[in-house]
């Protein structure tokens, strides 16, 4: 699930690049408006993405309890009520962009998943074995999720008092928290088989080695 969040984030961003060129290089009017709606339909797809992410990963650390299923469909149940009561209430009909109230849900969204993430960090934390991957890339989506948490912030503010600086400080920290995110990621599987199983393995060699030696 992580693999595919990261090609499709990757994919729409390039799919986006046309409108926003349009916008902030030949500072065409129509553009803004097409970059509005594709921003609005790539955080609904991802913000989806992300919400099967975090599940999933909260899922497998959750192997050791017998009642898993039991956590995981309150998790599901819970963060899709959650979202449901964001979009009602932060809705615009009246709105000519939906960006505009569609900023404030992904900040909601991005919080809920970074109460997700702090769970799974919990979880891995509690458990005898921990699993050195995957705690990097809960890492990654913390610090992921509040760069985005802050910087949608910044932007609604940014609409509601008409500030140029708020908005590009705002897409700023999103961008930097979204590459550090991917960083840790890369940090994460950049060498192949199971961190855990290595360390043990290692542990292993070093006692066996002990044991000879005497």
């Amino acid at each position: 699930m992580l693999f595919v969040y990261v090609i499709a984030e990757f994919l729409l961003t390039v799919a986006g690049l046309p409108a926003y060129f349009d916008y902030y290089f030949r500072h065409s009017a129509e553009a803004l408006t097409r970059m509005a709606d594709w921003n609005f339909w790539n955080d609904l797809f991802i913000e989806a993405l992300i919400y099967a992410v975090v599940i999933s990963l909260i899922y497998k650390a959750a192997s050791h309890f017998r009642s898993r299923r039991i956590v995981l469909t309150g998790i599901i149940g819970g963060a899709v009520l959650f979202a449901g009561i964001s979009f009602l209430h932060h809705f615009d009909s009246s709105a000519l962009r939906k960006g505009v109230w569609m900023t404030p849900i992904s900040r909601d969204l991005s919080l809920m998943s970074e109460i997700l993430d702090l769970g799974l960090w919990a979880l891995l934390i509690s458990r005898r074995r921990r699993d050195t991957r995957l705690l990097l890339v809960t890492g990654g989506l913390g610090i992921q999720f509040t760069g985005e948490a802050i910087g949608d912030s910044l932007r609604s503010m940014a609409t509601q008092r008409h500030s140029h600086g708020l908005s590009y400080t705002g897409s700023f920290l999103l961008t930097l928290a979204d590459l550090t995110a991917l960083y840790i990621f890369w940090q994460a599987f950049r060498h192949d088989g199971n961190p855990t199983r290595q360390t043990s393995a290692v542990g292993s060699g070093n006692n066996s080695a002990e044991r000879d030696g005497r």
